[in-house]
């Protein structure tokens, strides 16, 4: 019984920490086919960005030849309100 009372009530803490409820904030919107916000910063060389298709979804393409640079965009966040990040990444022809 005590392991789920402590299994309850940290399970309540975490949805009072995280609302279920939580808003979405695109900061990236490549599914409309826009870099609107996006600022390039260069270390060594330029990384050439793209918006592409690819599998029916549009997704920034970098191509990357002995550079260092990014993308960025500056963004205030309310952690309460959007406490979540998620993207996903397809990484090809690591090391040519």
């Amino acid at each position: 019984m005590k392991i789920f009372s402590t299994y309850l009530l940290t399970t309540l803490l975490l949805m009072a920490a995280f609302p279920i409820n939580a808003e979405n904030l695109i900061i990236g919107n490549f599914s409309a086919n826009t870099l609107q916000g996006w600022e390039s910063k260069v270390f060594s060389e330029t990384t050439n960005y793209q918006l592409i298709s690819q599998h029916g979804k549009t997704v920034l393409k970098a191509h990357s030849d002995a550079s260092a640079s990014g993308l960025f965009k500056e963004q205030r966040i309310d952690l309460q309100k959007t406490p979540y990040l998620n993207w996903s990444w397809r990484v090809e022809n690591a090391f040519r």
